[in-house]
């Protein structure tokens, strides 16, 4: 196979919903230090990949194309701003660990090594605990708030 003279990559950027999206700050942000970061480690970004969706289940658009991609394309690295960005639930985990690229992150690095995949699963399940824990925060709240009388939310317009 021949060498290739650079080396490849693609960025994933995400929020997890619509309206952080709308607000316009976060993506933005993220494309811009994840250029950077590729430019620094001498890639040159093949395409990007952005989307407005929860990582907490599988079956978002935009990772599902990236991960195609990936796998029809010759890329070495993917970067993403922070590994709860990417992923916080264990079937995606296991699709990227599966491709074997090196994974670029703000805060570090994990490549397709033991060592690196072990990071990567560690940072991934505090992820994972992170979204699952402020859920049962939530709920508790929201009883708590009802067994006080009040609304566990704004009520709908008109009510």
């Amino acid at each position: 196979m021949k060498n290739k003279p650079y080396k490849t990559a693609v960025i994933y950027a995400r929020v997890s919903s619509e309206e952080q999206e709308k607000e316009g700050w976060s993506i933005p942000s993220q494309l811009k230090a994840l250029r950077k970061l590729a430019v620094q480690n001498d890639y040159r970004v093949e395409k990007e990949f952005v989307e407005s969706a929860s990582a907490k289940r599988t079956g978002r658009k935009e990772f599902s194309r990236m991960v195609e991609f990936i796998k029809s394309n010759q890329v070495d690295a993917m970067f993403c701003y922070k590994v709860d960005r990417l992923t916080r639930n264990p079937k995606d985990l296991i699709t990227i660990e599966d491709l074997e690229i090196d994974l670029m992150f703000i805060e570090g690095r994990y490549d397709a090594s033991p060592q690196g995949r072990f990071s990567l699963t560690m940072m991934a399940g505090m992820a994972r605990f992170q979204v699952e824990n402020q859920a049962l925060d939530i709920q508790r709240g929201m009883r708590e708030k009802i067994e006080q009388g009040g609304w566990p939310l704004n009520a709908p317009i008109g009510y």
